[in-house]
C-alpha cells in the first residue's frame, strides 16, 4: 500500500488538562485504610491464547441502577467533562487475517506525516527458541491519565477535535499532530520515565458523567485505584522489541454490536477491580466491592516487521495463537495489556463511551518508549525469561 506524506499541521493546543488534585502520576503508596491482594500485581490474566472460552456473559446487565447511590464522601472528585457527542458512523472494511480475525476499525486513510511508516530493511523473526524462566517475564508500568480531549493522532492525524473523547495516558502533550520525535521530547506520566508513549482510550461515561482511569485515589472502601500497562510474552519465545513508532488500534470503535468486536470477551473484558469475578465480561458489571470497576485490553503481539501502521491501524499486527505467530506476521513482540480502573461507586450506573455504548470499547497505543532502553528490557526481561516487576 502507498504510503502518503504530507506536511504535519501545527500543534494543537485544545484539550483539557488533567488537574493534578485529579492523578498522582507518582507510584501507588500502600493504603492505609484498604488492602490489595498480592494476586493484583498480576493480575493482567489472562491467556487468551489458553482459552477454553473466548466469550464469557455478563454476570449483570448494563442495564442502569434505577436510583444511583450518592457518591461517598471518600471518593475523589468527579472530572465533570461534558459528555462527548457521539461519532459519526463510519464505513467499515471488511478485511481480516488469520488466525484471529481483527475486525478494521474507521475505513481511515494512513496518518498523513512526515514520518517514514515503513521499516528498512524488513525485520525477520529471528531466534525464536524457548526461552524458559517465569511464565510471567516481562514487567508492569504505571502510565496514569494525563489529559483528556476529542483528537487522535493515529486515526485523525493533524485533524485537531474531529474524534470522539479519549482519556490520555503517559505522555503528557499527545494531540492530533503527535509525531515519535515530538513525544520522545516530551513528558510522561509514566511510573518508568523512559516510556514516552501515549496510550488512549475512549473516554467512560456512569449516568453520563465522565469518569477517567486514576491511579492512587482512594474509593468508596477506602482501597487504592491502579493504572497499570502489562508487558508479557504469551509465546514462551524470544522476541523483538516494538520498534521505534509502531502505531495499533485494539477492539472496534465503530461496532454496533458485540458480533462486531469480536476481541471481547478474549482480549478485551471488564470486571471487578478486586479480581472477583473470574470471567472475562462483555460488559461492565452491576456491582462491585471495592466501587471501581476494570477493563483489560491486550494488543496484538505479532508483527508484519515492516509496517508502523496501515490503513485501518490494524492489518500489520496480529495475536499469536498457541504460543506461534502466523506467517503473516511472523515477528513477535510484547503483548502490551492496558489495565484501567474506574471508581463508579459498590452500584455502577449506566456505562457508556464516548465512541458509543460498551461494544465499542477498544484503545490505541503508540510506541514512544526510548528504543535503546526499550531493548534492553526486551533482552533482560523478556528474553532472559525474567520477572522484571514494577518499573
Amino acid at each position: 500500500m502507498a504510503l502518503a506524506a504530507a506536511i504535519v499541521l501545527g500543534l494543537c493546543t485544545a484539550g483539557m488538562t488533567w488537574g493534578a488534585s485529579s492523578v498522582s502520576a507518582g507510584p501507588l503508596t500502600k493504603d492505609t485504610a484498604g488492602s490489595r491482594s498480592s494476586a493484583d500485581d498480576n493480575d493482567d490474566d489472562d491467556d487468551a491464547e489458553k482459552s477454553t472460552t473466548t466469550t464469557k456473559p455478563a454476570v449483570a446487565t448494563t442495564k442502569p441502577a434505577t436510583t444511583p447511590p450518592p457518591a461517598p464522601t471518600t471518593q475523589p472528585p468527579v472530572v465533570t467533562d461534558p459528555p462527548a457527542p457521539s461519532a459519526p458512523a463510519a464505513p467499515q472494511t471488511t478485511a481480516t487475517h488469520a488466525p484471529e480475525p481483527l475486525v478494521p476499525v474507521v475505513g481511515q486513510e494512513i496518518a498523513k506525516t512526515t514520518e517514514s511508516l515503513v521499516v528498512s530493511p524488513k525485520v525477520t523473526p529471528g531466534d525464536t527458541s524457548k526461552v524458559g524462566g517465569s511464565s510471567s517475564a516481562g514487567w508492569q508500568v504505571a502510565c496514569p491519565t494525563s489529559h483528556s480531549s476529542n483528537d487522535d493522532p493515529i486515526v485523525f492525524f493533524g485533524r485537531a477535535g474531529a474524534s470522539h473523547q479519549h482519556s490520555f495516558m503517559g505522555s503528557k502533550t499527545t494531540n492530533a499532530s503527535s509525531t515519535t520525535a515530538k513525544l520522545l521530547a516530551g513528558d510522561t506520566t509514566c511510573t518508568n520515565k523512559d516510556d514516552k508513549s501515549p496510550y488512549w482510550v475512549p473516554t467512560l461515561f456512569n449516568n453520563g458523567t465522565a469518569v477517567h482511569p486514576t491511579h492512587g485515589e482512594k474509593g468508596p472502601t477506602g482501597v487504592s485505584s491502579r493504572q497499570t500497562m502489562y508487558y508479557r510474552n504469551p509465546t514462551g519465545k524470544k522476541l523483538h522489541a516494538f520498534p521505534a513508532g509502531l502505531r495499533m488500534i485494539s477492539g472496534n470503535p465503530a461496532a454496533k454490536s458485540l458480533k462486531e468486536n469480536p476481541q471481547v470477551g478474549r482480549n478485551i473484558w471488564w470486571g471487578c477491580s478486586d479480581n472477583s469475578i473470574s470471567q472475562k465480561l462483555t460488559a461492565p458489571p452491576a456491582k462491585c466491592p471495592r466501587g471501581m470497576i476494570t477493563v483489560h485490553i491486550h494488543f496484538p503481539n505479532c508483527w508484519d516487521g515492516v509496517n508502523l501502521d496501515s490503513a485501518n491501524h490494524q492489518s500489520h499486527v496480529a495475536f499469536s495463537s498457541g504460543g506461534n505467530c502466523p506467517a503473516s506476521h511472523p515477528v513477535i513482540i510484547p503483548r502490551l495489556t492496558i489495565r484501567n480502573e474506574y471508581i463508579v461507586g459498590t452500584t455502577t450506573g449506566k456505562i457508556t463511551l464516548s465512541s458509543g455504548d460498551v461494544n465499542t470499547i477498544h484503545a490505541d497505543f503508540w510506541n514512544a518508549w526510548n528504543q535503546p532502553a526499550l531493548e534492553k528490557l526486551v533482552a533482560n526481561c523478556f528474553n532472559a525469561g525474567k520477572n522484571c516487576g514494577k518499573l
